[in-house]
């Protein structure tokens, strides 16, 4: 059945005239007349009643009315809603986020968003680099939030980067090197290191002993942890120091360390969001958007 057809039945039947109902459609009364006969030949039935002074509805005319009313609204509501689904105002994006950069500023963001737009259902993962990153290709993650530590190949991805985030070294009060103002790379050459276990983090693992090599040393681990709370209370026992950057470690406020800055350029570590090309999910240009960021 013409759906279009029963538009032109129910202007008829709401206005009593063929007339306004043309005038509401911005047709003729004959186009309007026409419509409506053919809606009846297809039923095979009178929906109106017509003489030269009046139109009225007949009894089928009356049911159909108060039927379609119902349905019309439904249909008008579902396209609505259809509309709203692809310019992404409703519907689900999941983020994906290292432990430690969430805390960074999502909450105070995500307040906003959710705000903003109350029917997009925003849901959280927390991954590692490569867990992350495989998310992200399967699509079981729209947008991560990572660190450029470890990511060589972002072919496929757009990112924009969200702060860049010098390391530091955190050590015991009484190091050797705790009264320095800054530090280089060099100046670690020889110092015993606490780093995270490459089985957890082999990312991270790889850009440290990368960074050292490209100053012409090597990093000398002795010990290794599977969490930064574990790392920091190896570095608190006195068996190393450490390299973490200083969002990171201001999750630990309470550790009796202290920190000197690593002030080598090529240590900088860079905050990212990055999505894919080609997700098609229409809540991330919507996210993106509310991030401050044109995607």
């Amino acid at each position: 059945m013409d759906l279009e057809r029963l538009k032109y039945f129910l202007a008829v039947a709401e206005c009593l005239s063929f007339t306004k109902a043309g005038q509401r459609l911005h047709l003729t009364q004959a186009a309007v007349s026409y419509q409506v006969s053919a809606l009846e030949q297809n039923l095979g039935f009178k929906l109106f009643k017509r003489d030269t002074h009046r139109v009225s509805l007949t009894r089928a005319g009356s049911f159909l009315l108060r039927e379609m009313q119902g349905v019309m609204a439904k249909c008008e509501s579902a396209i609505a809603q259809a509309r709203k689904l692809e310019s992404g105002l409703i519907g689900d994006i999941t983020l994906g986020y290292l432990g430690g950069i969430e805390k960074k500023f999502i909450p105070t963001f995500f307040k906003r968003f959710s705000h903003d737009h109350p029917e997009v259902t925003v849901n959280f993962q927390g991954h590692t680099i490569p867990g992350l990153m495989s998310a992200m290709e399967s699509g079981a993650v729209d947008v991560g939030f990572t660190v450029t530590v470890g990511i060589d190949d972002l072919k496929g991805y757009e990112t924009t980067t969200l702060f860049s985030d010098l390391p530091s070294v955190f050590m015991l009060p009484d190091h050797p090197l705790a009264g320095r103002a800054s530090l280089t790379v060099e100046d670690l050459f020889g110092y015993p290191m606490v780093t995270m276990a490459p089985e957890v983090s082999v990312h991270t693992s790889n850009w440290l002993e990368d960074l050292f090599a490209r100053h012409g040393g090597s990093l000398r681990a002795v010990r290794t942890a599977r969490d930064p709370g574990t790392l920091m209370m190896l570095v608190e026992s006195g068996l190393g120091i450490a390299i973490l950057t200083r969002h990171v470690a201001k999750l630990y406020p309470n550790v009796n360390l202290h920190f000197v800055d690593l002030v080598s350029e090529d240590a900088r570590v860079d905050s990212l969001v990055l999505w894919k090309r080609d997700n098609d999910n229409p809540c991330v240009p919507t996210f993106l958007r509310n991030l401050g960021i044109r995607p």
